[in-house]
């Protein structure tokens, strides 16, 4: 892998554990609950081997 693609990927991953890291507990439960799916499904693709 290239600089560009390690630091692309670096970006990702802190971007990803981020939006993981929040929680559900708001008014807005179904698109917390859809962008956590979302960050779920992402990390699986991108760290499946």
């Amino acid at each position: 892998m290239d600089n560009l693609s390690t630091l692309l990927m670096e970006m990702m991953d802190s971007k990803l554990y981020e939006a993981a890291g929040e929680s559900c507990e708001k008014d807005d439960d179904e698109d917390c609950l859809t962008r956590r799916t979302l960050t779920a499904h992402l990390d699986y693709i991108y760290r499946h081997e």
